[in-house]
């Protein structure tokens, strides 16, 4: 279509035409989008920047030449100017719409916020404490595991689930992440882990996605996962899953605790000593900071902390 384009032709008809595209963009578009959406449960907010933003000219821009030439070939001289006006709407829609949409979207109330939520593969019972913990900050949270039993459990603790594993193709079609921006793999399926690992590497960036540490155990080096899932590992101060489970078979419990000046972080070490194993802080926002083997953090902007905190006298197994 751009090579059939008369930029002469265009000059000469640039008055007609940006009347035109006015009329398109504030008049027939909007009646459009209003009449076939007339039956939908969309806001106003929705359909407007809808009215907005949605492509269009798509198929004009697909038959416009192929028009012309048949309206030439049937005697009307003047259907080449079609080419050239399709043309001049679909680069200054394309143009003005992509400097637009940003501000108009969030003008409308409908820019979609950062994603600081969590996806949390493994639900687990510790998985489902720490879900509900994160939820409670406002943050928009999602367990994934193939294990029914766990699943179940998560949605009877009103906790958005998704039953499979969550870097499958069924995942990517029918998986909500809306808010959703981090990853936790808290499963002791150590395969998976690194599967579900690397997609979402890839998917959120590397720095989005933590796993517990890796144990003790000396492993054959043919053996050993790549050094980019290995980088992923040591969420909570590389804690281990087995370590984990010990600390809630023992009747370790999920903890928030506000510091303050008459509660300093001197005094909560001072208070739970070698019992508690931090998850992650807040600060005066309520940001979340997970804590990992390389987490940095200034003691001063600590506002709240939530740990695991095992009780003074274990319960015995």
């Amino acid at each position: 279509m751009a090579a059939r384009v008369d930029l002469a032709q265009l000059a000469d008809i640039s008055v007609n035409s940006t009347v035109l595209l006015l009329c398109m963009i504030f008049v027939a578009r909007p009646i459009g989008v209003y009449l076939s959406t007339m039956s939908s449960s969309l806001r106003w907010q929705e359909k407007a920047l809808i009215s907005w933003i949605a492509p269009r000219g798509i198929v004009a821009a697909a038959v416009s030449a192929l028009f012309s030439i048949k309206l030439e070939q049937n005697g009307m001289d003047e259907a080449s100017i079609l080419a050239s006006l399709v043309f001049f709407v679909i680069i200054f829609t394309v143009v003005l719409q992509s400097l637009t949409a940003k501000p108009i979207a969030k003008m409308l109330g409908e820019r979609e916020p950062a994603p600081l939520g969590f996806l949390i593969f493994g639900g687990n019972h510790f998985a489902r404490l720490l879900a509900k913990e994160l939820m409670q900050t406002g943050l928009q949270v999602k367990i994934a595991d193939t294990n029914w039993e766990a699943i179940s459990a998560a949605r009877m603790e009103g906790i958005p689930t998704y039953f499979g594993n969550p870097s499958s193709e069924h995942a990517q079609r029918t998986m909500d992440l809306t808010g959703i921006g981090n990853l936790l793999v808290l499963s002791p399926h150590k395969q998976m882990n690194s599967l579900v690992t690397q997609y979402y590497q890839f998917l959120f960036g590397e720095e989005h996605v933590a796993g517990l540490g890796a144990t003790d155990k000396k492993e054959f080096e043919g053996h050993l996962p790549t050094e980019k899932y290995m980088k992923s590992l040591g969420l909570f101060n590389n804690v281990s899953y087995s370590k984990l489970a010990s600390m809630s078979s023992q009747g370790a419990s999920l903890k928030k605790t506000s510091i303050t000046a008459e509660f300093s972080w001197e005094d909560y070490k001072k208070k739970y000593e070698n019992r508690y194993t931090p998850l992650f802080m807040f600060d005066e926002k309520n940001h979340v900071k997970l804590v990992t083997k390389e987490t940095t953090y200034s003691e001063d902007k600590i506002k709240g902390i939530v740990s695991l905190i095992k009780p003074e006298t274990p319960v015995s197994e």
